[in-house]
């Protein structure tokens, strides 16, 4: 953590996104799971899969947004796309909107008082490092939301998503 970049930009360079990006992915879940309703085994991976690739993509305006390159930008997608994974099952998991909104801004932050990094500005030089920490940032995400499709933590999901489209809970398997 470096001191020069403890400032109220550097906060709200992370807290703009942590509101207004998971406010996004509320929508694009909501509007997921409303156009799968009839799916109902389908309709909870299609919400977190889906709004986290759009997540993704609403990255793509970044390239040289403070020198960000085509790749850097790529790359960009690909990891926040992971992290995407992770914040729209920690919101149907637990129903609360704040909590991702909390994290997803920790996250920047912590990312703010390390390097400067003002949510673009993304590297990516092509070194076998960069290739592995971006397997990383998608595949444990990746793994961790594949595992919440299972038992108890499913129903869970399917539960919240029920209250989210206002529809009876359903106890019946998905």
């Amino acid at each position: 953590m470096q001191k020069k970049y403890v400032t109220i930009a550097s906060f709200t360079a992370a807290l703009e996104p942590g509101i207004l990006e998971e406010t996004e992915r509320y929508l694009a879940i909501i509007i997921l799971l409303a156009g799968f309703k009839r799916y109902r085994s389908w309709r909870v991976p299609i919400a977190i899969y889906g709004s986290a690739l759009l997540f993704g993509l609403s990255h793509l305006g970044n390239v040289g947004w403070n020198g960000e390159t085509f790749e850097a930008t790529i790359a960009q997608v690909i990891g926040v796309m992971g992290s995407g994974f992770l914040w729209a099952v920690l919101y149907l998991y637990s129903g609360k909107l704040w909590i991702p909104m909390i994290f997803h801004f920790l996250m920047d932050y912590l990312a703010n008082l390390q390097s400067g990094w003002n949510s673009a500005g993304w590297q990516f030089n092509g070194w076998a490092t960069d290739y592995i920490s971006e397997v990383l940032m998608v595949l444990v995400p990746l793994i961790v939301t594949i595992w919440m499709m299972y038992g108890k933590r499913r129903e869970v999901l399917e539960e919240n998503a029920d209250r989210l489209m206002n529809l009876p809970v359903e106890f019946n398997r998905y």
